[in-house]
């Protein structure tokens, strides 16, 4: 019944809504500049009414909940892109530390190299002389020096770059052991229904943190979030985290681990993978480069000083100490083999005035790197053929290639041929182009050996995003393709998509014969079926190597020959084939392994090392300001959603005040109201 008492119980309730609503705005405006705050917004219900009769009479406000105002799928975005900052972040700076031992100063390699040429120029003067030769011994010494230098302080920076990576675990562990202590904390509060928007803005502050030094994937369910890295090793579930750890390698390197398992490799992003790029793939690369570089200037030098004669009239020897076999770890133990500048062998005839072989020495410095250099280990050509290769030759079918290295091998098997259908090949039946849009949530599931591999579009994107997903070969969310990977088979090596006759076209190289795709939702490719009389091409090899992490191998088509390269040096690479489009004879047939001649002058070899070193940095600087860009626009985007608006607050302060001061009228009036009846009572 409506009463005076009833008034004043539905005031006192807007007083205690409106103050809450209040204590929200509040808490906004002194978060207004606190990084990952999401906005409160006071959710104010009507009360349930009171039934007299016929009349239903109003029970006032009450504030129902304080509800945080976010965006799941831009948070996402966010952090994705952090994982791409993160890992260029640290590329960028690694590569920056490469590029200060190349500057050019009068101690770098170059500078060193044209010196000694020079020297072989001035004693071609006058051979017989001493101080010249001397010249050639102090330029051979310093040439030397540049060397050993140069890769000792790249090692020195591996060995600094094991520190950061174990810097960069302990911090991952840090923060994972942090996110699952609020996700405790999240837990408890929700299961009392009390507002833990507070931990749940930490938690996405910690996890953009994390994803800034790992790749993260992030699974929601009703009983929390799991946070694994993109091939699936788990980091935080629940309330539980899962530490990483590192461990030192045969080759000294500190690799990571998650629960025993090796996973440096599969790492993919976050400043984690940049560290790791630079540390197991660029300097290494560059030291082999400049152990080409100082083991062919070496035999080069050797070969055309034993064809002289010294001052003595002697056959010259070794003018540097002989690099070994592989001419792995040459560059920092280069040495010069001899300290009398009487054996040098500059004459031709024997004579001591003659100069004829300084011709020889110096012809070094113009002619192709390495024409007397030790064949290369890490490098592999398909034996030579009548005809060169092409990228669209048609491989043999059931041919296999087989790559090892490292002690790993992995076998590719070429697609059938002719016949039905060929079942490691399938088509989609409508046509589409790479722009041709799929909806959020379109998913395509992949079957083969009875494993299955689902590709599913978190918002909309395309056909190309969907060919990049497929491509990739990992599980978990794919940076800039709207796509999420998930399943037990995410195909690390075998898999290829592409858009042949406007149709998209999905091989399995490894030949399993059971490939089966279908779209599952949405229905813009159509079904999909086996093509006919289908084939493999040697691109499509090519294609297969390079997208392989099992072994870590790259191939490309050179002078019409497949070479093949271990990027990581190993020393081990070995290739063989039973296909005679690549050169088998019968049975399988071994690669040949070519020399380590460049085709390039030691000037130019040089000179590509440093081209190399400064377009991995101008890259890298250029992808980070792309990569800043894009996250500072999600930012803006994400401040637009969730970011507090001090004018908005002080509106909204306004208007709950307007409101809590009309409820202390109403009060105020039914107190009078309630003292008048007392008063009429009392006379």
């Amino acid at each position: 019944m409506s009463s005076l008492t009833a008034t004043l119980a539905i005031a006192t309730g807007a007083l205690q809504a409106e103050q809450g609503a209040l204590s929200a705005t509040t808490n906004n405006v002194a978060n207004a500049n606190t990084p990952g705050y999401s906005r409160l917004v006071p959710v104010l219900v009507e009360s349930d009414p009171v039934l007299i009769g016929s009349i239903a009479y109003g029970t006032g406000v009450s504030l129902q909940s304080l509800q945080g105002i976010r965006d799941p799928i831009l948070q996402l975005r966010m952090q994705e892109e952090m994982q791409q900052q993160g890992q260029l972040n640290s590329f960028v700076s690694g590569m920056q530390q490469v590029q200060v031992n190349f500057n050019s100063n009068t101690g770098d390699i170059g500078t060193q190299i044209s010196n000694f040429f020079s020297s072989l120029d001035q004693l071609s003067t006058n051979p017989a002389s001493l101080a010249l030769r001397q010249g050639v011994l102090t330029a051979a010494g310093n040439l030397s020096t540049a060397f050993n230098n140069t890769a000792h302080a790249l090692s020195a920076q591996q060995s600094n770059l094991n520190l950061s990576v174990n810097q960069a675990v302990q911090q991952i562990n840090t923060l994972t052991s942090q996110i699952a202590a609020l996700n405790s904390q999240i837990s408890a509060a929700q299961g009392v229904s009390q507002n833990a928007s507070a931990f749940i803005d930490q938690r996405d502050v910690l996890i953009g943190q994390l994803s800034s030094q790992i790749d993260v994937s992030e699974i929601r369910s009703d009983n929390g979030i799991t946070l694994t890295t993109s091939n699936g090793t788990a980091l935080v579930v629940g309330n539980q985290s899962f530490a990483l750890s590192t461990g030192s390698t045969a080759t000294g390197t500190q690799d990571v681990f998650a629960q025993g398992n090796d996973i440096t490799s599969q790492i993919a992003s976050g400043q984690l993978a940049g560290l790791i790029q630079v540390r197991d793939q660029k300097i290494p690369s560059v030291l082999s480069s400049l152990d080409t570089l100082a083991s062919g200037l070496a035999n080069g030098l050797n070969a055309a000083n034993r064809q002289g004669f010294d001052l003595n009239g002697a056959a010259g020897g070794n003018l540097f100490v002989p690099p070994p076999a592989s001419g792995q770890g040459y560059g920092s133990s280069i040495a010069v083999a001899i300290t009398d500048p009487a054996l040098i062998a500059a004459s031709s005839d024997g004579s001591a005035g003659s100069n004829g072989n300084v011709a020889a020495l110096s012809a070094v410095g113009t002619q192709p790197l390495g024409n007397a250099a030790a064949p290369n280990l890490n490098q592999q050509d398909s034996p030579t053929l009548a005809g060169a290769l092409n990228a669209s030759d048609v491989l043999t079918a059931g041919a296999q290639t087989s790559v090892t290295a490292g002690g790993v091998t992995f076998t590719y098997t070429n697609a059938a041929t002719g016949g039905g259908p060929n079942l490691n090949e399938v088509s989609s039946a409508n046509a589409v182009a790479a722009a041709t849009p799929l909806a959020a949530g379109d998913s395509l599931t992949l079957t083969r050996a009875g494993k299955t591999a689902i590709y599913t579009a978190t918002a909309a994107t395309t056909v190309g995003n969907l060919i990049a997903s497929i491509n990739r070969g990992v599980t978990g969310a794919i940076p800039g393709t709207n796509f999420t990977v998930s399943g037990s088979d995410p195909q690390p090596a075998g898999y290829q998509a592409a858009l042949s006759g406007g149709k998209l076209q999905i091989v399995d190289l490894n030949g399993t014969n059971d490939l089966t795709a279908v779209q599952t939702s949405g229905t813009e490719l159509g079904a999909f079926s086996p093509n006919a009389a289908a084939t493999s091409t040697l691109q499509d090899l090519i294609n297969a190597i390079n997208s392989d992490a099992t072994v870590g191998a790259k191939a490309a088509l050179l002078n019409g020959q497949l070479e093949i390269t271990d990027p990581l040096n190993r020393g081990k690479l070995a290739v063989t084939t039973t296909d005679p489009v690549l050169g088998a004879t019968g049975g399988s047939t071994p690669f040949a392994t070519p020399s380590a001649s460049t085709g390039q002058t030691p000037s130019v070899y040089y000179s590509n090392i440093v081209f190399g070193v400064g377009s991995d940095v101008a890259n890298g600087t250029a992808e980070l300001t792309s990569s800043q860009l894009v996250l500072q626009q999600l930012q803006d985007q994400r401040n637009s959603i969730s970011g507090v608006s001090l004018d908005e607050e002080a509106a909204n302060m306004l208007q709950f005040q307007r409101a809590y001061e009309a409820a202390t009228h109403v009060i105020t009036a039914v107190d009078e109201m309630l003292t008048a009846v007392l008063n009429m009572g009392a006379s």
